[in-house]
């Protein structure tokens, strides 16, 4: 008994013994396993903060290795990574600019450089990338030959047909005109043919409604439903999103005294609106020109103008470019080598010069008149010669100071110059002078814009909600609260800014500001 007792109690010890031992054992192996996880957890946020500390680094480096080996592309890819990586930094955009300028100026490269210029935040990257397409448009201009592409756009963009097929057209009256008048028209379409050598085609259908460009005589044309009796021709385009389905021509068959024009009249009329429905939105700026501007529409029957080279050029440079709207899509064959519009139709050319010449003849009539004196600083700004155009408006401040309205104009775009120079405090100061005399909605918009670029980003922010609550259809204001929001990386907020635009106002999902945020879902602007 007591050996049977003994034995019990040993094996009782004995599994004992081993229940500790197996108890430890799971205690070091579970010890084990936190350790383990510690220590790669560790390794991976080691390994995710060397890739977002340094790995961006070491790419901007590369690139510049790269870059100053002449390995443009390789540079191209490590400063769009590094940009990736470093979003609030400029130098690789700084970089990225500098690699673009010496790549071979591709569709791509221009687009690349033109958005570049455009950002808002990258100071030193936007004024070389904004150096670099004016260069560009100089050498375009020299192979291009005379052209007045810097004013051909249509509310801001190029609009134009698909030439790959005959562009058809229809002639109509809505009342009674000679039957050669039709001949007439017929003959400012051959015109164009014949000028472009083929390159636009046309074909005469006698359905208006299934037409691409109607062409009527009528004896009523209207402007915004207000008939005005000084035009002679007034061309309107049919567009639905970024689709052009129809240009209709309107035409008037007689002058203000009534008498019929004459068929040099009609047909020089005819050609000059045909321009138009082609893509030629704007005028030259030159007077032999059959796209210059007659603002009533007079003209002269034994001088009648003949398409001119300047007219030839420009009309296929459009059809050159690739354009914002257009009735057909164009294939990748139709779009290989050719230009990027914005670089033609936004960076002053010759047409601008002219057009500055044509006011400083204006000015030299009547040196006292303000509104000539606004309008050429404007045309100096627009073409961001900021300089020039706050030398102008500086000098006509003193004559406005009995007139508030043009005062408060003159104020104004001095700030917006300001602005544009990146001289902030001096923009502050003449934007509260001209809000003191009145604060409209471009003040307002101004005045978030340099609470942004001065630092007090809330103020910009709460002021930026305000105004797209009242304006939710203004892009310019979407735009700079949707990039307030990227920055303070509230991609919700930023998301919610952009559609919000969109259903408010839907021609604003064609603004390629407006694309790249809702395609990029963020990228960097």
């Amino acid at each position: 008994m007591e050996e049977q007792e003994f034995n019990e109690k040993y094996e009782e010890r004995k599994y004992s013994e081993n229940r500790l031992n197996h108890n430890d054992k799971n205690k070091k192996n579970i010890t084990l396993t936190v350790v383990i996880f510690i220590v790669l957890l560790l390794i991976i946020l080691g390994f995710k903060f060397y890739l977002t500390r340094f790995m961006p680094e070491y790419m901007l480096n590369q690139g510049k290795k790269y870059l100053e080996a002449g390995e443009y592309d390789k540079a191209l890819k490590m400063f769009q990574s590094a940009e990736n990586g470093m979003p609030l930094s400029e130098e690789p955009v700084y970089y990225r600019a500098i690699t673009l300028s010496k790549m071979p100026p591709t569709f791509e490269t221009q687009k690349a450089l033109y958005e570049i210029a455009q950002l808002d935040d990258c100071d030193k990257a936007s004024d070389y990338a904004d150096q670099t397409l004016m260069n560009l448009r100089k050498d375009f201009d020299r192979q291009i030959g005379p052209n007045y592409a810097d004013n051909v756009l249509y509310e801001d963009k190029l609009v134009r047909w698909n030439n790959s097929n005959p562009i058809t057209f229809s002639i109509s009256s809505n009342f009674k005109v000679p039957d050669s008048y039709y001949e007439d028209v017929r003959n400012a379409f051959r015109s164009w043919q014949s000028a472009t050598n083929g390159t636009i085609v046309f074909k005469e259908i006698t359905n208006s409604s299934a037409s691409q460009i109607a062409v009527t005589f009528t004896d009523n044309i209207t402007v915004d439903n207000n008939y005005d009796p000084n035009r002679f021709g007034l061309v309107v385009p049919n567009i639905k999103d970024a689709t052009l389905l129809k240009m209709n021509i309107s035409l008037r068959g007689t002058n203000n005294n009534g008498q019929a024009l004459t068929d040099n009249q009609v047909t020089e009329l005819a050609q000059h609106e045909i321009g138009h429905a082609l893509g030629l939105w704007g005028h030259s700026a030159y007077d032999d020109d059959v796209m210059s501007y007659n603002g009533d529409y007079v003209y002269d029957d034994n001088n009648v103008k003949n398409i001119s080279h300047r007219d030839l050029n420009t009309l296929l440079l459009v059809y050159n470019m690739i354009p914002d709207v257009i009735d057909k899509p164009l294939t990748s064959d139709q779009m290989k080598n050719m230009y990027y519009h914005y670089i033609l139709t936004t960076y002053p050319g010759e047409n601008f010069e002219a057009e500055i010449q044509r006011i400083m003849s204006l000015l030299n009539k009547d040196r006292s008149n303000i509104v000539t004196w606004v309008d050429l600083a404007i045309n100096y700004a627009y073409k961001k010669q900021y300089a020039r155009s706050n030398y102008i408006l500086n000098k006509v401040l003193p004559l406005t100071y009995s007139d508030l309205a043009n005062e408060q104009v003159v104020l104004y775009n001095l700030a917006a110059n300001y602005y544009y120079l990146r001289d902030y405090n001096t923009s502050k100061k003449y934007l509260q002078f001209a809000i003191n005399i009145k604060d409209d909605l471009d003040t307002q918009i101004l005045e978030a814009f340099l609470d942004y670029r001065l630092g007090n980003i809330d103020i910009a922010k709460e002021k930026l909600i305000h105004l797209n609550k009242v304006y939710p259809d203004n892009i310019e204001i979407a735009l700079k609260l949707a990039e307030i929001y990227y920055k303070s990386q509230d991609k919700e907020n930023e998301k919610v800014i952009i559609e919000k635009l969109i259903k408010n106002n839907p021609r604003a999902i064609n603004d390629r500001r407006v694309r790249k945020y809702r395609d990029g879902g963020g990228e960097k602007k």
